[in-house]
């Protein structure tokens, strides 16, 4: 556990390094930006795949909303797994990889404006991974994926580390008069043979968090809820202090897959934006 800790630390890193450089204009990467002009509203939401650099390595899924004026606003993006809050220079942005290059244009509803729940909606289209979808379509070529990636580590084959930790990045704004700060997320998966499925989240905040504020992330289902209540005999996170990680781990038959995940960024009790994350985790029962 120590070495894969510390492998993991490292690509925690590269991560943020990328997410830094891919947000530094304070907008959307492209080169898929869509616009949006609402008035007052005014800003762009984009998604994306990109193909691995080089073979046998994840493709990377992306979303991003940024904000063109000086308005912000509060986005529920469905389907994407996206929300939260996004103002003027601090675009919302996620990435995760994928083993499987299933990509698939679905539709959904975009809602913004300034209230907590926003009132304002349009009807647009995203890329998905067809696993987030049609799950019971794609699961067969993302099953026979990872199993190649497991055949391999049995023979003790070196396979590419950003395929192995998967690595999941969010940057999420959170501005409410008393906070005004950036959460960035680091989610890694490490993909594995045996029945232990290892899991490291890291947050860093840049700028102001009111220290009577209580923070956390909550995996919304599955075997991540599972194995943090298993860990902390509750399913929040704790945010303590400017940043953290914390390692939990599940458990499952050998065989995995991977499949798209939600964490919710909560204020206490209510829950204030939400990001889409991969991971590894045993192939259903059949």
């Amino acid at each position: 556990m120590a070495t894969t800790l510390m492998r993991s630390v490292a690509i925690m890193g590269g991560a943020c390094a990328l997410l830094a450089s891919e947000v530094a204009t304070a907008q959307c990467p492209g080169p898929n930006t869509q616009i949006i002009r609402d008035p007052p509203f005014h800003f762009t939401y984009e998604s994306w795949v990109r193909p691995p650099e080089k073979p046998d390595t994840a493709y990377t899924y992306g979303r991003c909303i940024s904000i063109l004026n000086k308005q912000w606003m509060v986005v529920r993006w469905d389907g994407t797994q996206v929300g939260g809050t996004v103002a003027p220079n601090d675009p919302l942005m996620v990435t995760f990889p994928f083993v499987t290059d299933l990509p698939v244009e679905s539709a959904s509803e975009l809602r913004y404006g300034i209230d907590k729940i926003p009132k304002n909606r349009k009807q647009v289209k995203f890329i998905a991974n067809a696993e987030e979808v049609e799950p019971n379509k794609a699961q067969s070529a993302v099953m026979g994926a990872v199993e190649k990636l497991q055949s391999l580590l049995k023979l003790r084959t070196s396979i590419d580390e950003g395929v192995r930790n998967a690595t999941s990045v969010a940057r999420i704004p959170v501005a409410d008069g008393t906070n005004n700060f950036v959460l960035t997320a680091i989610f890694i998966s490490i993909l594995d043979v045996g029945t232990t499925y290892p899991f490291f989240l890291t947050y860093v905040i840049d700028g102001v968090r009111e220290p009577a504020t209580n923070f956390a992330l909550r995996p919304t289902e599955g075997i991540l809820s599972a194995a943090v209540r298993a860990k902390l005999d509750r399913v929040t996170i704790p945010i303590v202090g400017s940043s953290g990680t914390f390692a939990f781990q599940g458990e499952g038959n050998s065989a995995a897959t991977m499949t798209v995940a939600r964490f919710e960024l909560l204020r206490g009790e209510e829950t204030i934006a939400a990001f889409p994350v991969s991971h590894y985790a045993p192939r259903p029962r059949s």
